[in-house]
């Protein structure tokens, strides 16, 4: 009778479990799940979580895989980054993108908050903001 190089148990005549060693059925089964973890498992590249397929998703702007959670934050960054401050639409590729100056740029919630470095303005809102008249306006018609 041959033992079991893990647990000790006898090995009843079967079929070679393929770890090149003598194991039960039992021993054979944990050690082939455990390698299927290590095969399977991967770290996010951003927060370098270890996590398996089920909990991993590609990241569509740039094909990695990231955790969920992952994904979803930087989708959330990308679109704070390419949309217009003022109407908060998306600014497609086609549209001009105006960066305003630091000053109008630090009144922006997401830049002061450090979430994103800068932002943009649309043409269609940049337009509106230049076409509205600048100064103090006196009181009682003058």
């Amino acid at each position: 009778m041959i033992a079991c190089l893990e647990c000790g148990m006898e090995i009843l005549a079967g079929p070679d479990p393929g770890f090149g060693k003598p194991m039960c059925e039992d021993c054979a089964f944990l050690e082939r799940r455990r390698e299927e973890e290590r095969l399977d498992t991967r770290d996010c590249p951003r927060c370098y979580r270890k996590t398996r397929h089920w909990g991993r998703e590609a990241w569509r702007r740039d094909g990695r895989e990231y955790c969920k959670e992952c994904v979803k934050a930087l989708e959330r960054v990308w679109f704070i980054e390419n949309s217009c401050m003022m109407c908060n639409e998306l600014i497609r590729g086609h549209e001009k993108k105006i960066v305003p100056p630091e000053r109008i740029q630090q009144k922006d919630p997401y830049v002061r908050s450090f979430v994103v470095k800068e932002r943009g303005i649309c043409s269609e809102c940049y337009e509106k903001a230049v076409k509205k008249p600048f100064g103090v306006k006196a009181r009682g018609g003058r």
